[in-house]
């Protein structure tokens, strides 16, 4: 029996179907081995507490920050803030990736479990799911389907 290999996240409209999200720019995926496509990096976290396979849940949380925008060659850029679960339980990366170096978090980074994805401001994200194996999956996308009962839960970053 093979392990499947699938990724759960979030992209726009012009990553090509083919693609593993994550892998593509303006888009975001977490694997099945437990770690974090950014725009095509692997982003290091703790995969013992991330790795997902048969009756798992992920969830995946966004939050669009319009004060973030800025103009670039490709047009007017702004950062979505996503944040990964798997069954409940948030997924905190280990590092993060400044200006396309990697660097351990500081005490407040630490804190915070999102992943910051640079996003076209005209575009939508979608939720997508990527399989990369022959597998079986059944995926929900509506309010019913959340599990956490409070913000807290689903890793909302508390700035206070």
């Amino acid at each position: 029996m093979q392990m499947a290999s699938l990724s759960v996240g979030l992209s726009t409209t012009e990553m090509p179907l083919h693609t593993f999200v994550g892998a593509w720019k303006s888009s975001i995926g977490l694997c099945t081995t437990g770690q974090i496509l950014n725009a095509g990096r692997c982003s290091p976290i703790d995969s013992a507490s991330s790795c997902y396979g048969n009756n798992s849940v992920v969830g995946c949380l966004v939050y669009l920050d319009d004060n973030s925008c800025v103009e670039t060659w490709d047009g007017i850029i702004s950062n979505a803030f996503v944040t990964f679960n798997v069954n409940g339980n948030v997924v905190q990366p280990t590092s993060h990736l400044s200006n396309g170096e990697l660097f351990e978090s500081s005490d407040e980074q630490s804190l915070n479990p999102s992943m910051s994805l640079a996003v076209p401001k005209d575009e939508e994200l979608f939720p997508t799911l990527t399989l990369h194996s022959q597998s079986q999956v059944m995926s929900h996308f509506c309010s019913g389907d959340v599990m956490a009962t409070s913000r807290v839960q689903i890793g909302e970053y508390d700035k206070s």
